[in-house]
């Protein structure tokens, strides 16, 4: 049994990082949005069996348990992760090394025949380039420049506005007295 939780964490480690940590962020998201839900609610919304603001405020507090669970659980995962590569690092090191490999013997060198000495390339000629064609007179008139000015400003950025957060109470509700 412990081979196969051992073979499960080496080979598995990504997924079995990888989805606590999700876990772990997305309940510490909902945890948040469900305080800003909590805040935000008004005390006059009359909701049954439970008020708005109380049930956004069990579900940040649920939220938020579970996100401490799941730190636990991935801290634990880490630790014994840790443990293993420690484990591996300190039986690699006690290893001992391997024999260097002989070296491979050397061919020996076969006389071959001289090579053929090297001749020079013949120098190019050169000669005088071509004149460029002119071009003929139009008749046309030439654009006129833009005409001075103030250069145009650029365009201010729009302004961020923050929006309050109220979750009121349904319009089909019945208001309190």
């Amino acid at each position: 049994k412990r081979g196969d939780i051992e073979d499960n964490i080496l080979n598995k480690a990504q997924r079995l990082i990888g989805t606590p940590v999700a876990a772990t962020v997305i309940s510490a998201l909902v945890a948040v949005f469900s305080y800003m839900a909590y805040v935000g609610t008004e005390d006059t919304c009359p909701t049954h069996p439970v008020s708005l603001k109380d049930w956004f405020k069990g579900m940040a507090m649920s939220h938020l348990i579970a996100f401490v669970i799941f730190s636990v659980m991935l801290y634990s995962l880490l630790s014994v992760l840790d443990a293993q590569v420690k484990q591996i690092r300190s039986l690699a090191r006690d290893a001992p090394a391997p024999e260097p490999l002989a070296p491979a013997p050397t061919p020996s060198p076969e006389p071959t025949a001289t090579p053929p000495e090297p001749t020079p390339a013949p120098a190019p000629t050169l000669e005088p380039p071509a004149p460029a064609p002119t071009p003929e007179p139009t008749s046309t008139p030439s654009p006129e420049p833009p005409a001075p000015g103030p250069p145009h400003p650029a365009p201010a950025p729009p302004a961020l506005v923050p929006l309050p957060v109220v979750i009121s109470c349904p319009a089909w509700l019945p208001k309190p007295f």
